[in-house]
């Protein structure tokens, strides 16, 4: 089977990267970059932003499965708009 994670480059999801290659599943990473502790599991990471759909399509194909772990917290609220779309709109791209 193959797993594809969004926000594969954070803290939860890089831990749920390296827990689906430790498990012996394949794994397509999606972030807008890499970071440094993907490379080094194994994990296929495929450039990709919630925010623009046409990026989806690729690193989605031939997925059983998507985990969605991509989003953008603030403690300063939301004055332009970002986490909205990331959280909401993002969402509903990967839903989609």
């Amino acid at each position: 089977m193959k797993f594809i994670v969004t926000g594969a480059s954070g803290h939860l999801g890089g831990n749920v990267v390296r827990a689906l290659v430790q498990a012996g599943e394949t794994v397509r990473a999606v972030d807008l970059r890499p970071s440094s502790a993907l490379q080094e599991l194994g994990a296929e990471f495929v450039k990709g932003d919630i925010l623009e759909p046409s990026s989806l399509e690729n690193a989605f194909a031939g997925a059983d499965f998507v985990v969605h772990l991509a989003a953008k917290i603030s403690i300063a609220g939301d004055p332009d708009g970002s986490v909205r779309r990331v959280n909401v709109d993002g969402v509903r791209n990967v839903a989609e």
